[in-house]
């Protein structure tokens, strides 16, 4: 920094610091911007008004409603609570403008900005603060509020917990397909309402723990019946039925699919297999896994393929096991290293398994080599919005 550079710093924090001081002398002009001054100074001389975050002030000259979803006038005039920053409105709804802004209007700007930007555990913080002054006829901020706990389970990779959240959103797939905001629309771009799953949460899961205590959320979740047609009510369900070691229910839910108005016979024929997994029966699921992916390449979505391809390499490192502990190892790494940028659930899934092997066998090296390729794979699934598909 040069002497001239000097002076310049040591004249600006002098007059920083001398502000306060100069604020009441005459003549005296405080460094606040000039749109931001001219907009305080307008909105105070305006007896009923908004200040909106995008059109700035609004003059009410005409009596307003306030609604769940909003401010109304007779005129037409609508501002969403976000967009709401401040404002001043007729005296018999003062104090209730006030409290929905405090309480609502403000914290739903920040969920959505959130949400916007992909800040996942902040928006479920957002989502807590609001929920209680959310009206069940507000179906959008509804729905915002349950994908936040949808993806935040994801980021903070609990997957498990990511299904209860999902299902409520998917059981009112026809309301929704309503709502013409664009945050929300683009939020739904990587979930299938009508089918009710989501290429984010694919069904395999490595925590039986975690795994249980979803599946008997699912259960109780049953009752209401508005997801029973579609497939991922199912899907889900079965699966985190055989992750919980509960084969008998996760059976008697995938025998109540077929009953069912829809069947995905793709999804079912992944889901019976697993089963097949589950009970021990091996080569047979293989055998029909593989045979399905070769038939049915084409016509199986890439989660579907993606998911088949891991209970055929859960299958291959079970059979392998008591020959080769080092051949399944190496089958699971391989499935890893396969999956870690379109389907970071699986390739955590098989790192977690790996490492269960080495651990299993006393090796010393691979658990420590696992466990920093697990925690690159979980500090890459909060900074990007998985699956990228090629």
């Amino acid at each position: 920094m040069t002497i001239q550079d000097c002076g310049i710093a040591i004249i600006s924090a002098a007059f920083f610091c001398v502000q306060p001081v100069l604020a009441g002398a005459p003549g005296f002009c405080p460094m606040v911007p000039a749109p931001v001054a001219a907009r305080q100074e307008n909105a105070a001389d305006q007896e009923f008004h908004l200040i909106d975050r995008d059109r700035g002030l609004v003059e009410l000259k005409e009596p307003v409603r306030l609604e769940p979803d909003g401010l109304y006038s007779e005129s037409g005039l609508v501002v969403p609570w976000h967009q709401i920053v401040g404002g001043k409105v007729e005296p018999g709804l003062e104090e209730q403008f006030q409290s929905r802004l405090k309480n609502f209007g403000q914290p739903l700007f920040l969920l959505r900005t959130r949400l916007e930007r992909g800040d996942w555990g902040g928006a479920r913080i957002s989502a807590t603060q609001i929920e209680p002054h959310v009206g069940a006829d507000n179906l959008n901020v509804r729905s915002l509020i349950r994908y936040a706990r949808f993806r935040s389970s994801l980021a903070g990779g609990q997957p498990e917990f990511a299904v209860i959240p999902l299902l409520e959103l998917c059981s009112e797939a026809d309301a929704l397909a309503e709502i013409r905001d664009p945050l929300f629309v683009r939020l739904m771009q990587n979930i299938d309402l009508q089918q009710g799953v989501s290429e984010l949460l694919v069904p395999v899961w490595n925590n039986r723990l975690r795994a249980a205590a979803a599946w008997s959320a699912v259960q109780e979740f049953a009752g209401s019946g508005s997801n029973e047609s579609q497939a991922g009510f199912y899907v889900y369900g079965v699966s985190l039925g055989i992750a919980a070691d509960d084969l008998e229910g996760a059976e008697k839910l995938l025998k109540e699919w077929n009953a069912a108005l829809a069947v995905d016979q793709l999804w079912k024929d992944i889901l019976v297999m697993s089963l097949a997994v589950g009970t021990d029966q091996l080569a047979l699921a293989e055998t029909e896994l593989n045979h399905l992916l070769e038939l049915k390449r084409k016509e199986l979505s890439p989660m579907q393929l993606a998911t088949a391809d891991w209970w055929i390499s859960v299958c291959r490192y079970r059979q392998n096991l008591a020959l080769s502990a080092r051949t399944s190892f190496r089958e699971m790494l391989g499935l890893a290293g396969l999956h870690q940028d379109d389907w970071p659930m699986i390739a955590e899934s098989a790192l977690l398994v790996a490492r269960s092997i080495a651990e299993e066998q006393g090796w010393v090296v691979e658990p420590v080599l696992i466990d920093r390729e697990l925690e690159l794979l979980r500090s890459r699934r909060l900074r990007y919005n998985f699956p990228q598909h090629r």
